[in-house]
């Protein structure tokens, strides 16, 4: 199970599901209904929590640590 999962809102976790389906910010932003400047301020906080660089590396850590499954379903 996710150790930080107490720390992650369910927006935070709308958005890694929505990152591992579409990949892009701006469809991101748009599939869960927030600003595309929003969703910067989240994804920041997420790289902090999940200890990551990159939106690749962080669909891949949500993945592995078992947020989301490989399709984007949410797991917890």
């Amino acid at each position: 199970m996710f150790l930080m999962e107490t720390k992650l809102d369910y927006l935070d976790i709308l958005i890694l599901s929505s990152l591992v389906r579409n990949g892009s910010r701006k469809v991101v932003a748009n599939d869960v209904g927030i600003s595309e400047r929003t969703l910067r301020r989240h994804i920041k906080k997420l790289y902090t929590l999940l200890n990551v660089q990159n939106d690749i590396k962080l669909a891949l850590a949500a993945i592995n640590a078992g947020i989301v499954d490989s399709y984007g379903n949410i797991l917890t």
